[in-house]
C-alpha cells in the first residue's frame, strides 16, 4: 500500500511540473509571437484579437448553458487551429483575405488552448494551482531572452514550444479526472455566489480598462513612433522580476485564494507612473512601454488567480470565469487599438495628447471600480447585520419553545438529513444555470463528483 501511495504522489508531482511547464511555454509563445497577439503591429492583427475575444466569450455563454460537453472538441479544434496558424505563417501570405484567415486560426487556437490549460489549473486545489500558475509565469517572461539568443531560429524556437505545450497539455488533460479525484475536499465556500460574482464583475472592469488603456498606448507607438515594446530584453527584466516575488509570496505565506480588489490601486499607480514618464520624457519611451506592458501581464496573472480559486471554490463550470473574463478584455485592447486608429486616420491631431487621455481614462475607470467595491461592501455588510439579526431573533424564539414544540416545528431529523437539507440550496435563475453547466461537462472529469458541493449555505 505505501508504494502505491508513493507512486500516485511521484504522478501527481510529474502532472503538476508538466502542467507549469506547458502553461509557461504556451504563454511564452504567445508573447513572443509577432504575427498576432495584443502587441503585434502584423496587418490585421485587431482582427485576429476580435476573433481571440469572441471565441473566449462564445465558450464561456455555452458554458453557462450547459452546451459544452468537457475539452475534447475545445482541444481538438485548438489543435487543428494552431497548426493552420503556424502553416500560413511560415509562408506569410500578402493577400488580405489569406491575412484575415490566418488571424482567424491564431485567434482560435491561442484562445482554446488557454481555455484548456484552465481546465487543468481548476482541478487541482488553489495552495497548488497557484503557484503553478507563477512558476509558468516565470518560464513565460525568460522565453524572450532566449529566443532573441536563438536568432535566426527564433521562429522555429516558437513553433517548437507550441508543439511542447500542446503534448503535455494532452497529456494533462488525459490524467485531469485522475487529478480532479485526487485533490477533492470538502470545504465550504467562503463567500455567497452572488458576492463571487460580483467580486469576478470588478476584476472583469479592472481588466477592460487597464487593457483599453494599454491597447490604446500600444497603438500609439505603433502608429506614430514605430516602437513595439512587448518582445524586448528590458520587458522580459521587469516582468521576471514581478514573477518571481509573486511565486515567493505565494510559496511562502501559502495563499490559496486571490482578491483583485487589492490589486487594483498598485496596477492603477504603475500604469500612472508609466503615463508620467512618457509625458515627462525623464526615460526612454520603451522603459514606460516595458512598465505598462508588464503591469498588465501581471494583472493577467493575478486574474488567472483570482479566477481558478474562484472556480475551484465555487465548484463553477472551468471555462465560465475565464473565457469572460479574458474575452472582455481581449476586446477591450483590440478597442483601444481601433480607436486610437481610427482617431487618427480621420486626421485628428491626438499624437501630443496621448499620455493625457490615458491618464485620465485610467482615472475614471479606477474610480468607478473603487465606487463600485464600496458599494458592494456597504451591501453586504448591511445583509450581514440583518442575518445576525434574525438569527438572534430566531435563537430567542427557539429557546422559549418546548421540545415537543421544536419538533413540530421540523427541527428534527428529517430537517437535518432528509428533505429538509435540500432547503439550504439556491434556486435562482444564476444557479440552475450552473447546474445545467455542470451536469453537462461531468464527463471532461473536472467537474466529476463536484456538482453537490455548489450548495449555497443558508444565510
Amino acid at each position: 500500500m505505501l508504494g502505491r501511495l508513493e507512486k500516485s504522489n511521484a504522478r501527481i508531482l510529474v502532472l503538476m511540473a508538466a502542467a507549469t511547464v506547458g502553461f509557461g511555454l504556451l504563454q511564452g509563445a504567445r508573447l513572443v509571437d509577432v504575427n498576432s497577439g495584443p502587441y503585434s503591429g502584423s496587418p490585421l492583427a485587431l482582427w485576429g484579437l476580435v476573433v481571440d475575444g469572441a471565441v473566449f466569450l462564445a465558450v464561456a455563454g455555452l458554458s453557462y448553458a450547459g452546451r459544452i460537453e468537457g475539452w475534447r472538441s475545445l482541444f481538438l479544434v485548438g489543435v487543428v487551429s494552431s497548426a493552420a496558424y503556424v502553416f500560413m505563417a511560415a509562408f506569410a501570405p500578402d493577400d488580405m483575405a489569406m491575412l484575415a484567415l490566418m488571424q482567424t486560426f491564431a485567434g482560435l487556437g491561442w484562445s482554446l488552448n488557454i481555455l484548456c490549460w484552465m481546465t487543468v489549473f481548476v482541478s487541482y486545489r488553489s495552495r497548488y494551482a497557484l503557484p503553478m500558475i507563477a512558476v509558468g509565469y516565470i518560464i513565460n517572461v525568460c522565453v524572450q531572452p532566449l529566443s532573441s539568443v536563438l536568432v535566426p531560429y527564433d521562429k522555429v524556437f516558437l513553433v517548437v514550444m507550441l508543439f511542447v505545450s500542446i503534448v503535455l497539455l494532452r497529456i494533462c488533460l488525459a490524467s485531469n479526472e485522475y487529478i480532479a479525484f485526487s485533490m477533492r475536499e470538502d470545504q465550504a465556500p467562503r463567500t455567497s455566489l452572488s458576492e463571487a460574482f460580483s467580486r469576478t464583475r470588478r476584476a472583469v472592469a479592472g481588466a477592460c480598462a487597464f487593457s483599453l488603456v494599454c491597447g490604446f498606448v500600444i497603438q500609439s507607438d505603433l502608429t506614430v513612433r514605430g516602437v513595439g515594446y512587448s518582445q524586448t530584453d528590458a520587458t522580459a527584466v521587469m516582468a521576471l522580476v514581478v514573477a518571481v516575488a509573486m511565486a515567493c509570496v505565494l510559496l511562502v505565506f501559502k495563499v490559496d485564494k486571490a482578491d483583485l480588489d487589492y490589486a487594483f490601486p498598485i496596477a492603477a499607480v504603475f500604469m500612472a507612473t508609466a503615463m508620467m514618464i512618457r509625458s515627462t520624457g525623464a526615460l526612454d519611451p520603451s522603459v514606460a512601454g516595458s512598465l505598462m506592458t508588464v503591469t498588465l501581464i501581471s494583472f493577467y496573472v493575478l486574474l488567472w488567480f483570482m479566477l481558478v480559486s474562484e472556480a475551484r471554490e465555487r465548484m463553477l463550470p472551468p471555462f465560465l470565469l475565464l473565457g469572460a473574463a479574458l474575452g472582455a478584455a481581449r476586446l477591450s485592447v483590440a478597442a483601444g487599438r481601433g480607436i486610437f486608429i481610427a482617431l487618427h486616420d480621420s486626421g485628428v491631431d491626438i499624437d501630443a495628447s496621448v499620455d493625457i487621455l490615458a491618464l485620465w481614462a485610467l482615472v475614471a475607470a479606477s474610480s468607478l471600480i473603487c465606487f463600485a467595491y464600496l458599494r458592494a461592501t456597504s451591501r453586504y455588510r448591511s445583509e450581514g447585520r440583518f442575518v445576525a439579526r434574525v438569527s438572534s431573533d430566531a435563537g430567542s424564539a427557539a429557546s422559549q419553545d418546548s421540545a415537543s414544540s421544536l419538533g413540530e416545528a421540523g427541527f428534527g431529523r428529517k430537517g437535518f438529513d432528509g428533505e429538509g437539507a435540500c432547503a439550504t440550496r439556491d434556486s435562482s435563475p444564476v444557479q440552475d444555470r450552473l447546474d445545467s453547466a455542470c451536469e453537462a461537462t461531468v464527463d471532461s472529469g473536472v467537474v466529476d463528483g463536484r456538482c453537490d458541493g455548489r450548495e449555497e449555505q443558508t444565510r
